[in-house]
């Protein structure tokens, strides 16, 4: 069962090729991008050694059940009700930059309030799934998503019209410079051990989840997923053409052929990952998301039923099919943007709260 720990970290990994990561560090190539994104990286391998070392001190038990009975109900109710809302934003932003990508690029003909309906009704009932199923689907998804992956790269860097010429343009920029936008943007990519908070659950053999080898591989596969999604885009649409794209790598895996290939447009392949890598990556967040709330929300009964995750999922599915009718792409990212910065402080305040309370039971 440990390989979905590492399915967790890819799949959310995968997940800043599709949604507003690349955007935001492209927007930053001039104000020092290289060096905020090692930080970044530096800074998610280190939350992620301390977070995953403090789960394993609880083999079996989720997040809120370890905060809750180590912390009076004042607090640890609050906490994860913020935790909860955290993962409800990653799923979020995931699913509206997967429905306005499919009204621009899969079907223009549909209105945008059809589009939310039907992907947040799709991605409602696959969180309402229970937790090992889930996985198991999200074992199925990366199976088949990889090797298309690695298609599109390989593809993307023997692009014969990649400029290298416009990737060198980057180094320079890379001067002392941080910017708090990319540095959370670059994070967020590593970010995926969070999902412990639920699937820790399922855990409870004996062993670590990291060793010092394993983080190093990570971090080079994160580190260079990152840079991918900035330097593939520059280097096929040079440092400033690259600025009028509102999806790079949409719009750069529409460049690439194969010449003699069934499918000749790539774009159709990165379309399909697209697709399902926003719903499995969405669906994830909101199925931790709901754990959190049915764990620390009161009981509501209707028939002599628990109807309580049905709520949730409905306020759910109404702050996504009315914000996707009301803000503009413009409008998301600069959400995305504020939700990015915020997981800076956010991610660090969970750590050292699962940290403090690991160190407490060793003690």
């Amino acid at each position: 069962m440990r390989r979905y720990f590492y399915y967790l970290i890819l799949v959310n990994l995968f997940t800043n090729l599709v949604v507003y990561v690349p955007k935001i560090l492209i927007s930053h190539r001039y104000n020092g991008v290289l060096f905020s994104i090692l930080i970044g990286t530096l800074l998610g391998l280190f939350l992620m050694y301390l977070f995953t070392s403090s789960m394993e001190k609880f083999p079996g038990r989720t997040q809120a059940d370890i905060v809750s009975s180590h912390l009076p109900k004042w607090i640890s109710s609050p906490y994860l009700f913020l935790v909860a809302i955290l993962f409800f934003g990653t799923g979020y932003l995931i699913l509206n930059a997967f429905i306005e990508v499919s009204k621009r690029f899969i079907n223009p003909d549909m209105p945008n309030l059809v589009a939310a309906i039907l992907f947040t009704s799709f991605v409602i009932a696959g969180a309402a799934v229970k937790s090992d199923r889930l996985l198991y689907f999200l074992e199925i998804i990366l199976f088949f998503n990889l090797p298309l992956l690695l298609l599109v790269l390989v593809l993307a860097y023997i692009n014969p019209f990649l400029s290298w010429d416009s990737i060198r343009t980057l180094i320079p920029q890379a001067r002392f410079q941080i910017s708090w936008e990319s540095i959370g943007a670059s994070c967020y990519t590593l970010l995926g051990f969070f999902y412990l908070a639920t699937f820790n659950k399922f855990f409870s053999g004996k062993g670590s989840y990291l060793n010092w080898y394993r983080m190093i591989l990570i971090g080079l596969l994160g580190l260079s997923i990152v840079l991918t999604s900035i330097v593939i885009p520059v280097g096929v649409a040079g440092i400033d053409g690259i600025n009028s794209y509102v999806y790079p790598w949409i719009s750069t895996t529409d460049s690439l052929q194969m010449e003699y290939g069934i499918i000749e447009r790539v774009l159709f392949i990165f379309l399909f990952f697209h697709i399902c890598i926003s719903l499995i990556g969405a669906t994830v967040s909101w199925h931790v998301s709901l754990d959190i709330f049915k764990a620390i929300l009161p009981k509501i009964k209707f028939r002599q039923k628990n109807v309580t995750s049905y709520l949730v999922s409905f306020v759910f599915f109404v702050g996504v099919t009315t914000t996707s009718i009301t803000l503009n792409i413009h409008q998301q990212l600069q959400i995305a943007k504020v939700y990015y910065i915020s997981l800076i402080p956010a991610s660090i305040l969970s750590v050292a709260l699962m940290y403090w309370i690991a160190r407490r039971k060793r003690a």
